[in-house]
């Protein structure tokens, strides 16, 4: 059996510790000991002027490989150092909180912080309390400007054939991006499955047409945002009494936020008087 393999290599590196001569001179002749068949793109910026010192098929597509990882990782912290920390803020328009109103929009904004999660979103809400405010006059914006909104693999690896579904990639993140459905089975068959989530989800409107087998089943479900209203589709089947967490990934990451905040900012009696459902493009 023969077995046959490609590389592709894609490297984007930023660097200024040799000139462009002896950058060209070390790089050609790794470049022409790379395997047959292998795509070697490669694009080296001085990061001083933006001028591409070298270039080698760096239009070329290829797939990232998972030693991609590795140039970005030591560019980064190359560039912000090792101790830098990324943040999720909340900001507002309002320069004045002596008056315990919130006299504009209240903003989340992500800066990448991939770790952030629904507890750390409650010391948000907690810290408002604290403040004494009492009335938001504006709206609750999800922003997740600073990257692009290209948040899954197929809408930016051109060609992907093996690809992995994974939860959308963000500036804002909460809870990883992933909502987690409790489905349980009723005590009869045929019943309708019991669906839950806590109570900060409850802006979602659920539609459950889970039924209730003899044997363990295979519960299903898809979060969907449509016209400003997210929609839980409950699918599929579960084994009587049996208990299943199902996992579903966020498709609108500063939508989903956005509204989260806003359902914890209204439990905690603060009163909105604009929109939930913003996002800063």
């Amino acid at each position: 059996m023969t077995m046959l393999k490609k590389i592709l290599l894609l490297l984007f590196v930023f660097i200024n510790i040799y000139s462009q001569s002896t950058l060209k001179e070390r790089i050609k002749p790794l470049l022409s000991k790379v395997p047959k068949g292998t795509i070697a793109a490669v694009e080296i910026i001085d990061v001083n002027t933006g001028e591409t010192i070298f270039e080698n098929e760096a239009q070329t597509h290829v797939i990232p490989a998972s030693n991609a990882k590795l140039f970005s990782t030591a560019t980064a912290l190359s560039i912000m150092g090792v101790n830098y920390e990324y943040e999720t803020r909340l900001l507002t328009d309002d320069k004045n909180l002596a008056d315990n109103i919130i006299n504009g929009n209240l903003y989340i904004q992500g800066l990448g912080n991939s770790l952030f999660s629904e507890s750390d979103l409650d010391d948000f809400v907690n810290e408002l309390k604290k403040l004494n405010i009492t009335e938001i006059t504006g709206d609750i914006i999800g922003d997740d400007s600073i990257w692009d909104n290209n948040y899954f693999r197929q809408d930016w690896i051109e060609g992907e054939v093996a690809n992995v579904s994974v939860p959308a990639v963000s500036a804002l993140v909460l809870n990883k991006n992933l909502l987690t459905v409790n489905i349980s089975g009723s005590s009869k068959v045929k019943g309708r499955a019991i669906v839950s989530l806590n109570d900060s989800n409850d802006f979602i409107e659920i539609k459950n047409s889970c039924t209730t087998v003899k044997r363990k089943g295979n519960p299903n479900a898809l979060l969907n945002f449509s016209d400003g209203r997210f929609i839980l589709n409950v699918t599929g089947s579960i084994g009587r009494n049996l208990h299943k967490s199902v996992t579903v990934k966020v498709k609108n990451p500063a939508f989903y936020t956005a509204t989260v905040l806003f359902t914890k900012i209204r439990n905690m009696g603060i009163t909105i008087n604009g929109n939930r459902e913003k996002e800063l493009q």
